[in-house]
């Protein structure tokens, strides 16, 4: 799959070459809500891409909701993406929209400004934390926080090098899911399972800790980045 950037709008598509086509190009989204664009010639990627723009809005109508709205999450409010080129790579928001530039562009130039973006949110929530931190956890330590982007969950702690990994996708969240992650993060340097044991542990740092911890999971943003 291969990720475009159009009119402010992201998304993917697949680039399939039928020979025994009668049309020179189709552009369909198919079950799996993914765009494919068929083909009897070969065609370069400025061609494809034009081809792609000429049948944008059948696109967005086909394409989910999330995706269509093309919002970007910052602790828990969304915001629409204005991507921009500039010499030196930047975010801010201002208002409703949250303003990217790269160098070109480039969907991966544009992710990398985001998380370096994302990461500087949770250097703040954590650096907000500490004293709660040193408070609650006294019988333990305060970790290293490292960040990158991860998939299928937002964290990860090591006992070893006492550290945790935070996915730069968790500053999407508003600052109580930050701050619930990282209570979840330190209590596994106590019990490094999710057993009773850990939750009756964590319940003695966080009032009702189990019942919002699984709540949390449930609070999804599918962001266009």
């Amino acid at each position: 799959m291969k990720k475009v950037i159009m009119d402010g709008f992201i998304f993917s598509y697949d680039l399939i070459v039928n020979k025994n086509q009668k049309a020179n190009s189709i552009v369909r989204v198919n079950r799996d809500k993914n765009v494919i664009v068929t083909t009897n010639g070969s065609l370069s990627v400025l061609e494809v891409e034009d081809i792609l723009r000429s049948k944008l809005d059948f696109i967005k109508e086909r394409l989910p909701k999330t995706l269509n709205e093309n919002i970007i999450h910052v602790k828990g409010i969304g915001f629409t993406p204005i991507f921009v080129i500039d010499k030196t790579p930047y975010v801010k928001i201002s208002y409703n929209h949250i303003i990217i530039a790269a160098t070109e562009n480039n969907v991966n130039l544009y992710q990398k400004a985001l998380d370096g973006f994302y990461i500087l949110i949770l250097k703040e929530e954590i650096n907000k934390l500490i004293p709660s931190l040193q408070r609650d956890f006294k019988e333990l330590f305060i970790p290293k926080f490292t960040f990158r982007r991860m998939r299928g969950h937002f964290a990860e702690c090591f006992y070893t090098s006492k550290e945790i990994k935070l996915d730069t996708n968790l500053a999407k969240y508003d600052s109580f899911n930050i701050m619930l992650t990282i209570y979840h993060e330190m209590c596994h340097f106590k019990v490094p399972n999710h057993s009773k044991a850990f939750y009756d542990y964590f319940e003695t740092k966080l009032k009702d800790a189990k019942k919002l911890d699984l709540a949390s999971r449930n609070k999804n943003y599918f962001d266009c980045l």
